[in-house]
């Protein structure tokens, strides 16, 4: 329990704050006012979702208001100190992707996205995240508790979402759900039973990304993220011709995925299984396709560093600039050999709240190392260079032979 000694009309005053787990609350001056603001976490959020070790909870933000202590956390002055701790959370989870299976994290993510006015958003992502087969007891009290406690034999187990969203709701994360209509106690004429209706059609949601060619046999390599959950899958070269493909594989461990479409083609990427600190590199791809060229994006730059975030292997960093839809493109080298696939850019704004520096130009790649494995697993035979004794070419020729091998992914 934390009590804070206050100043009221030149009388000193002892003020009883909330009784926290650990070391109570931090005092720190959010809105730049010259007041403290005393800061926590919500402690309702421990142990409800999973052990103590692992549930995380939001942050909440109190104020000394005369002789009380009151909860400011939703104010419009700290609603940048909200969406602050979010970036970090996800930044977080962006260097550990175990935690966006914890039900403790997303309990913790979702309240938080709803303090920043992002619920539905979040709602809808934690559906089909949580983890399913967790054993944390989650129930609810079918009857009025007495002094706190529920009478024996009146629990039923509850999943993940309903115990969640009733606590958001008890908490004031979220409004309360519109309770169900009352039935009528009188007697009422029974309508006639409408006729059916269709349903109403729901808005197509479609995406878009790189692929490339690594067979003559119309095989296609990229990112498993561009065509998760596609129904239909469309690829259409520089040129404007498309054609369907089907997804025969994927590796969401490494982000890959192999398609195939019912053609042959002249020209297919060739692995380079080795590149060193420093090479020139190029990467191509069809970033926002509804503003920018359709016919591709064609930038260069150097691999920057031999590992990906946390020292992961699998991983090249490179200087080359990317963008949304670049991904599953090839990453090229000097002599036009494949040294990966493109796979990522660091989020700016999201490292800007977690380390207050803006990071240029930090982008990743899958290995050809790590494709290689891939497609042997999938009995694809490839093509390999060894990358020496070959002509370098020129940045035109460079992105003409990237343009002759690559495509652009459409999932629908």
């Amino acid at each position: 329990m934390t009590k804070v000694a206050t100043s009221i009309g030149g009388t000193w005053w002892v003020v009883t704050g909330a009784t926290l787990d650990g070391e109570g609350y931090d005092f720190e001056d959010i809105d730049g006012d010259g007041s403290y603001e005393l800061v926590s976490v919500d402690n309702s959020f421990l142990y409800a979702f999973a052990p103590y070790a692992g549930s995380w909870a939001p942050r909440q933000v109190s104020r000394l208001v005369g002789e009380g202590i009151v909860d400011v956390t939703r104010e419009p002055p700290f609603q940048a100190y909200n969406r602050q701790h979010l970036y970090r959370m996800e930044h977080v989870a962006s260097l550990e992707s175990d935690y966006w299976r914890s039900n403790g994290f997303l309990a913790a993510w979702v309240a938080t996205k709803a303090l920043v006015g992002e619920f539905e958003d979040a709602w809808n992502r934690m559906l089909a995240l949580y983890d399913r087969s967790s054993d944390w007891p989650l129930t609810e009290c079918t009857v009025a508790q007495v002094t706190g406690s529920c009478p024996e034999g009146k629990e039923r187990p509850i999943t993940f979402p309903v115990a969640l969203r009733k606590h958001l709701e008890e908490q004031g994360y979220i409004p309360r759900s519109p309770a169900p209509p009352r039935a009528e106690s009188v007697a009422a004429i029974r309508p006639a039973p409408l006729p059916p209706s269709t349903p109403p059609k729901q808005p197509s949601r479609s995406s878009s990304g790189t692929g490339f060619f690594v067979t003559s046999e119309g095989h296609i390599v990229t990112n498993s993220h561009v065509v998760a959950g596609c129904s239909t899958i469309e690829v259409k070269s520089p040129s404007g011709t498309a054609a369907s493909a089907r997804l025969l594989a994927q590796d969401s461990t490494n982000d890959l995925a192999l398609l195939k479409v019912e053609q042959t083609v002249s020209k297919a990427a060739s692995l380079r299984l080795g590149v060193r600190l420093g090479e020139p590199i190029a990467a191509f791809g069809f970033p926002f396709t509804s503003v920018l060229a359709s016919s591709g994006n064609f930038t260069l730059g150097n691999v920057t560093a031999l590992a990906g975030i946390g020292d992961d292997t699998r991983y090249l960093q490179i200087s080359a600039p990317i963008q949304p839809g670049n991904s599953g493109g090839p990453l090229l080298d000097e002599t036009g050999g494949l040294v990966g696939v493109v796979t990522s850019k660091l989020n700016a704004l999201k490292t800007v709240a977690a380390t207050g520096d803006l990071p240029q130009n930090v982008n990743f790649a899958i290995k050809a190392s790590a494709l290689a494995t891939f497609l042997e697993s999938n009995r694809v035979n490839f093509s390999t260079g060894s990358g020496t004794n070959l002509t370098r070419l020129s940045a035109p020729d460079l992105a003409e032979q990237a343009t002759s091998i690559s495509v652009m992914v459409r999932c629908e």
